[in-house]
């Protein structure tokens, strides 16, 4: 993944990070980085990372908007989390 070139990012309240980068063959990748670590499912994977999309997005505005909702639906799942507590 150091070959990606970052285009934008989208930041939430908690810190986390939705990262769209695109490769030298013109694909988008999104990205999700946390400010903790997170664990798969079957716990042997620990990371910050969480890759949405990795493949067929060859459209900068598609790439951004799906970012974009990630982040937005994210920082409303904080949201409600915040009044619930």
């Amino acid at each position: 993944m150091d070959d990606l070139k970052q285009v934008t990012q989208y930041k939430a309240s908690d810190g986390t990070e939705f990262h769209v980068d695109v490769d030298k063959e013109g694909l988008y990748h999104i990205v999700a980085k946390f400010p903790f670590l997170t664990t798969s499912k079957d716990g042997k994977y620990t990371n910050n990372f969480v890759g949405y999309v990795t493949n067929d997005i060859t459209d900068e505005t598609t790439a951004k908007g799906i970012a974009s909702f990630a982040c937005y639906c994210y920082q409303r799942q904080l949201n409600h989390n915040s009044k619930s507590n």
